[in-house]
């Protein structure tokens, strides 16, 4: 059984009409935004940064958005060998950071360390 909804003329200001130069195209919606990876380490650093500062890891969590799990796993980046952390450190922009996100290093932690 289907309720008919009351249909209400609210008052308010009307919408701004956008020029022609200003429309939205079909094509414009359906683009996805450009990506742009942050290093993983790196802010696995920043957030060691904050807790040395003396933040929670609930108030890092909260301030970017994220769940405590996640800092701690990212936290957990930096028991990774130190070779690893500096390859991470001195890559610039570009494919392997496509790829390596912090959940594909995680992989990192199932080798020994001489083997990482």
């Amino acid at each position: 059984m289907f309720v008919k909804r009351k249909q209400e003329i609210i008052v308010g200001i009307p919408p701004v009409p956008l020029g022609d130069t200003n429309r939205l195209t079909k094509a414009q919606l359906r683009k996805k935004p450009d990506v742009i990876k942050d290093n993983p380490i790196r802010i696995a650093l920043e957030f060691k940064g904050f807790r040395n500062r003396g933040l929670l890891i609930s108030e890092i969590a909260g301030n970017r958005g994220i769940s405590r799990v996640r800092v701690y796993q990212y936290l957990k980046l930096l028991t990774l060998d130190q070779r690893v952390i500096d390859y991470f450190l001195n890559l610039k922009d570009g494919r392997p950071l496509l790829y390596w996100t912090e959940r594909r290093l995680r992989n990192l932690f199932k080798l020994k360390k001489d083997e990482q």
